[in-house]
């Protein structure tokens, strides 16, 4: 593997991250100004609407011409999901006018060459919204919100001068600003050639993560809702997008209940060959057409906005997830039958229903009702508890799980509610 090839591989994972962290601050911030002034949204609207969003988020050069990130994200309206392939910037597209390269095809006619080069380089897969963004808005986020409180876990030192890379952290917790954050994110060895896994005994990706949702949930913090027309100023001025405030209103809430277990990031199938004179990646048409056959043809082409309305307010817009406390003891006791339970299958018929009743009445808890979602699917179950007494915890325990969502505004009757999704098949 090449030198600028591993270059590329780093700077795309740090641009993933960085598309997250400021997706999350604009998703967030037209969130929190929603919230604060009203929606016109109409949640009783039948109108149907395509099932998923196509979004290409473009990582641009200095020089704002070319785009050296290429990111294809499909959100998934019905399961919750988001899948994202990502384009080398080499990748050769003979329909290119210039060098063949899909890079350069933003600087020769903006996003409508951009829109049909990658069209081609995926077929079938259609273009709805794209988000031009560049690394100095990541740092003036950070710096925005005040900088993150973060436990650097090891000394992180790092030169090179190739790329103008210099990384210069302590351990210890500290207050990451945009620049030393942007060190952390971009960390992958030390001087002396020692990886993450060497140095930390955890992933790159781990440490990037765990980073990432600190970030987040500083930025989406009550403190910092009084900063939101300056997020949004950063936003405006570092990224160019097609999504409108309405867009983005709509799908705040769904793209912000999406775990990082929903989110599946793959790499556009080829290699890196020497043809036409020069270095490209070849990407493997056969391999590509099978790849969005799988994950980027949806079953379903279409929801309504009151379904979607109804998908939400089952979970609640306040809620917030918790793990199950460490040393939980589950056992059958008289009081647990006052712990009632009701369960909603949105699975689409391919849960076992009865068995999920079954371990839940094992222990002698009560289950009250059992509805069904209907048309409104969830990839990952879900167990919703009102109130933080062991409730949820304890549910979710006897189904396997390892997390339950807490919302006081939970109403369903019921102490917990179970939301079966499809990855309780039988």
């Amino acid at each position: 593997m090449s030198r600028k090839t591993k270059i590329y591989i780093r700077m795309t994972i740090a641009f993933t991250l960085i598309f997250v962290l400021i997706a999350a601050a604009i998703l967030g911030a037209f969130w929190v100004k929603d919230y604060l002034y009203g929606s016109t949204s109409d949640l009783n609207d039948k109108t149907m609407q395509k099932s998923y969003v196509n979004a290409l988020l473009c990582g641009v050069d200095k020089d704002g011409y070319r785009t050296d990130v290429l990111i294809l994200a499909q959100m998934n309206l019905i399961t919750n999901t988001i899948n994202m392939v990502q384009i080398p910037r080499d990748t050769y597209v003979d329909i290119n006018h210039i060098d063949k390269k899909i890079n350069s095809a933003y600087g020769y006619n903006k996003e409508e060459q951009l829109f049909k080069e990658v069209s081609y380089i995926l077929p079938g897969v259609e273009i709805d919204k794209y988000m031009l963004v560049n690394i100095k808005g990541f740092r003036e986020i950070i710096d925005a919100i005040g900088g993150v409180e973060f436990d650097v876990p090891a000394n992180l030192k790092y030169d090179d001068p190739y790329q103008d890379l210099h990384i210069d952290l302590n351990k210890g917790m500290q207050n990451l600003n945009g620049k030393k954050a942007e060190q952390l994110v971009r960390f992958r060895k030390d001087n002396d050639g020692n990886d993450i896994e060497t140095l930390l005994g955890i992933s790159r990706v781990d440490m990037q993560r765990e980073f990432i949702y600190t970030a987040i949930d500083q930025i989406l913090s009550v403190k910092n809702v009084l900063k939101v027309p300056k997020l949004i100023s950063i936003a405006t001025d570092n990224v160019t997008t097609n999504f409108t405030y309405d867009d983005i209103a709509k799908y705040a809430p769904m793209v912000l209940k999406i775990g990082i277990d929903s989110i599946n990031i793959m790499s556009l199938p080829g290699e890196d060959r020497y043809e036409h004179a020069a270095w490209y990646f070849i990407h493997d048409r056969a391999a590509t057409v099978q790849m969005i056959k799988e994950f980027f043809t949806p079953e379903r082409d279409e929801i309504s906005t009151q379904e979607l309305a109804i998908r939400d307010q089952l979970i609640g817009e306040d809620s917030q997830t918790n793990d199950i406390p460490q040393g939980l003891v589950l056992e059958n006791s008289f009081f647990n039958r006052f712990l009632t339970v009701d369960i909603i299958d949105g699975s689409n018929g391919s849960a076992d229903i009865d068995d999920v009743v079954a371990k839940i009445e094992k222990y002698g808890f009560t289950v009250k009702k059992i509805n069904d979602a209907s048309t409104v699917n969830y990839a990952k179950s879900v167990v919703i508890a009102k109130k933080d007494n062991d409730s949820g915890a304890k549910i979710a325990k006897v189904l396997g799980m390892d997390h339950f969502t807490l919302n006081p505004d939970k109403g369903n009757g019921t102490s917990v509610t179970v939301i079966v999704g499809s990855d309780m098949k039988n």
